[in-house]
């Protein structure tokens, strides 16, 4: 019986390489592994008369159990299977056949070629044995010649490396002095040093001492040559470090020439640099990148081998040490050559020394690219590719050059940390740039809205009524784009650099950045261009009172009232006013933005950097700030234009003659000031809070009948417990309470009620210096009864007003000479005179 073979499996197309069947077969890998069993005549005897690969299978059986057990379509499928399975099968076999055909012919090749090239090998091997003969015979032959004069021999051999010897120091003063004068110095050093053990032994002879003598003279005038080069500033970085080699073979101090070693290497590696780039152009502002990394890349190819030149030199001349690796060797390798070779005498002070001056030229070699970086960006730091490219060429010639210095056996990890810290330095240069760039474009945004916003200056609202809020909320998505490209310019400087603390500070910074643009906004610093000073043109009305001039006849006297600035003109006060509230509106509406994407926007760009900074954004410190500028601004804005109002009631209160005032025909100019004012408050911070229930009208136009006169008097010839004077006295308590003090409103009658309040307080401080006649003081009269009527409405506390006016009325009582109080129905009609003429003026 055959011997058991393993069973295998053999792909089509391929040689026969066997495939080891795993225990999971599949179907018809156990047929294939079955048909081949049974061929080889392998495997257990099965008695199954069913087991297709048995030798007592019956096929009448087997036909019949499919017929049993199985439909028609899984009948036709097995068969098909079947059909395939012994195809394969047969394939295979062939395959095998054909495959062992191929190693039996190749089988027989090999014996055939082995038995040409034996026959040939054993004449090789008679020719080798005979000529081993010849030579064995001769050896003999030698040495029985020789055998009598070998010592003769060895000692005319002796003699004869001894008269070289002494040939050569008879001639070493010349040869040293040749070499000198040919300028190969380490050959003269070489010989002088072969020569030394023989001269200090034999020295003292008197044959031997002229040559000694002559010698260290050479040697002496070669120290002092040496010494000169070192010192010539045209001396290469190769030849210092062959001279300084030289000097250290002729017992030259060690430490003197290390110092002079690494001061001069110093200075050389700068001068390399800089002759280096003497003929290619820095870039200038502007530059493309490719002009920038072409600069940079040349700067690089001049300082690393000049460094790696230093490093080696200095590792071979001061630590004994020689280059064992490639500058591809691993740190690890390096380290543990570094452990191995450093061990000389003050080992740790010379690394440091090595340290220091590598540090100082790669100090050279940062200063160079930072001068370009600073062309790049004319002076500054916002040339963002520059410094990419920058941080980019420091880092690879750091790690450069620690590799190279790793080959020698020398660790420089720390110059790496130090090319960090210089990239670092102008990465934070360069975020400084942009974002003082982003202050400036967000301070730019700010004064385009003053411009495109304000309206004109004689109009009745100081801002322009159609798109002011399309303008503040397109500046504020300006600003915002700002910050989000500011962040994109600086990201390339944070990805270079992502552990040095730049995220911190970016942070930081653009937060201060952003506060620094609301402290602007809040101090006052936008302009609005066109401003003049106060207008002389055309006096106004109430100055023509404060000269005792009449005021004309009847409406006129309202028709010539004009306000402080020509028509179409900004006053300083006014144009102050409307920058003051356009920042406002600004400040609110950033405040609201930066609460709902600040920390999204920002975010988005540092999320590469969450382990250095996860916290959170101080967003609800600038939203505070913002917020608190906004209030600000609103009182700013409202006390510009109650300034104003006191510029009129300067004129046309404390500067009129209240004795000789006609009886009252109209209201005083001052009045109208301080309507026009109120007006465009209201008018104005409609916009700001959006408040659609009190739309004003230009002029205001007040609805209703106007209140009943009140009687005013003062406390002189009156009961002093009585009724009224105490309700006077307590009326004039609340009215001293209330807050005149510039502050932000929170509506437009807030507004225009703090403006009246301001008003009328400085119209109760013109009033007590003032003495008025009986006309005088029913005219004031008159006036303080139409701004009651007029402005109720326009104010959200009616009764602050009230006692305001009836703290005005009340000191005009106390300085009139002659105090009657106007008749209720002639108060009635002038109120309604001037309520036509608003009508009139309205249409």
């Amino acid at each position: 019986p055959r011997r058991h073979r393993p069973l295998a499996r053999y792909r089509r197309g391929r040689c026969a390489r066997p495939v080891a069947m795993s225990g999971d077969e599949r179907p018809r890998e156990r047929r294939t592994r079955g048909l081949l069993s049974s061929y080889y005549g392998v495997g257990a005897n099965s008695a199954d008369p069913l087991d297709l690969d048995g030798p007592n299978f019956n096929a009448d059986k087997y036909v019949s159990r499919l017929l049993e057990n199985q439909s028609l379509s899984e009948l036709v499928h097995k068969g098909s299977d079947m059909v395939t399975e012994i195809k394969s099968l047969d394939s295979d076999m062939q395959m095998l056949v054909y495959t062992n055909y191929n190693k039996f012919i190749s089988a027989t090749d090999t014996i055939r070629a082995m038995k040409h090239k034996v026959e040939g090998m054993e004449d090789q091997m008679n020719q080798l044995a005979s000529n081993m003969e010849s030579i064995i015979e001769g050896n003999k032959n030698i040495a029985s010649n020789v055998t009598g004069r070998r010592g003769q021999l060895e000692q005319l051999n002796g003699v004869r490396k001894l008269l070289v010897k002494l040939q050569f120091l008879f001639d070493l003063p010349a040869k040293l002095q040749a070499c000198v004068e040919e300028g190969e110095h380490e050959r003269a050093v070489r010989y002088y040093h072969a020569a030394t053990n023989i001269l200090r032994h034999y020295g003292h002879m008197a044959s031997f001492q002229p040559i000694h003598d002559e010698a260290v003279e050479i040697i002496s005038r070669l120290k002092r040559k040496l010494h000169n080069i070192v010192a010539d500033d045209t001396t290469s970085l190769q030849t210092l470090g062959e001279s300084v080699g030289l000097l250290l073979d002729l017992a030259v101090a060690e430490d003197e020439l290390l110092t002079r070693y690494t001061r001069r290497a110093t200075e050389l590696v700068a001068v390399a640099i800089k002759e280096g780039l003497a003929e290619d152009k820095q870039p200038g502002p502007g530059a493309p990148v490719e002009e920038m990394e072409a600069y940079s890349s040349k700067a690089s190819a001049v300082y690393v081998p000049a460094a790696l030149e230093l490093i080696s030199t200095f590792a071979r001349l001061f630590l004994g040490l020689k280059a064992t690796a490639t500058l591809g060797s691993s740190a690890a390798a390096a380290s543990a050559s570094t452990a191995t070779h450093i061990t000389g005498s003050g080992a740790e002070r010379k690394l440091a020394t090595l340290h220091q001056c590598v540090g100082e030229t790669f100090d050279t070699f940062a200063d160079t690219i930072t001068e370009m970086v600073q062309a790049v960006a004319g002076g500054g730091f916002a040339a963002m590719d520059a410094l990419t490219c920058a941080i980019r060429a420091l880092n690879e010639a750091a790690q450069t050059i620690c590799g190279g210095s790793d080959a020698v056996g020398v660790s420089l990890v720390g110059l790496e940390e130090r090319a960090a810290a210089l990239g670092a330095d102008l990465a934070r240069g360069g975020i400084t740039g942009e974002l003082a760039s982003f202050a400036e474009d967000a301070f730019a945004v700010a004064q385009r809205l003053v411009v495109d916003a304000a309206a004109p200056g004689d109009a009745a609202c100081l801002v322009r009524l159609d798109a002011l809020r399309e303008h503040v909320t397109g500046a504020t998505t300006q600003f915002m784009a700002r910050v989000d490209s500011a962040m994109q310019a600086v990201r390339p400087l944070l990805l270079a650099l992502p552990h040095q603390g730049l995220v911190r500070g970016l942070v930081e910074q653009l937060m201060a950045a952003i506060l620094a643009v609301a402290a602007d906004l809040r101090e006052g610093k936008l302009q609005l261009p066109g401003v003049t000073g106060e207008a002389e043109a055309q006096p106004s009305a109430a100055s023509l009172h404060s000269e005792g001039k009449a005021p004309a006849a009847d409406g006129e006297a309202d028709a010539a009232v004009t306000t402080p600035a020509l028509a179409g003109e900004w006053t300083r006060v006014r144009g102050e006013a409307a920058t003051a509230f356009l920042a406002c509106a600004l400040c609110t509406e950033l405040a609201t933005r930066m609460h709902g994407e600040l920390q999204r926007l920002v975010s988005g760009h540092i999320m590469f950097a969450r382990r250095e900074y996860s916290a959170p954004l101080p967003v609800g410190d600038i939203v505070h700030q913002l917020e608190r500028a906004a209030q600000e601004l609103n009182a700013k804005c409202i006390s510009l234009l109650a300034s104003e109002v006191d510029a009129d009631l300067q004129s046309g209160v404390a500067g009129r003659n209240w004795l000789q005032v006609p009886q009252p025909r109209a209201v005083s100019p001052f009045i109208d000031a301080i309507l026009s004012q109120a007006v465009r408050a209201l008018t104005t911070f409609n916009l700001l809070f959006a408040d659609g229930g009190t739309a004003a009208r230009t002029p205001w136009v007040p609805s209703g009948a106007p209140p009943a006169p009140k009687e005013y008097s003062s406390r002189t010839g009156q009961n002093q417990h009585s009724a009224s004077v105490i309700h006077a006295d307590m009326d004039r308590l609340f009215a001293r309470k209330v807050s005149t003090v510039p502050q932000a409103v929170d509506s437009p009658k807030g507004a225009v009620g703090l403006l009246l309040r301001l008003s009328l307080k400085s119209t109760y401080e013109h009033v007590r210096t003032c003495t008025l006649g009986q006309h005088g003081y029913q005219q004031l009269q008159v006036d303080m009864h139409v701004l009651r009527w007029t402005m109720a409405e326009c104010v959200d506390d009616q009764a602050s007003l009230q006692a305001l006016v009836d703290e005005v009325m009340t000191s005009a009582h106390e300085r009139c000479l002659q105090p009657v109080n106007l008749e209720p129905e002639v108060l009635e009609a002038l109120c309604e005179a001037k309520r036509q003429h608003l009508i009139s003026q309205a249409i």
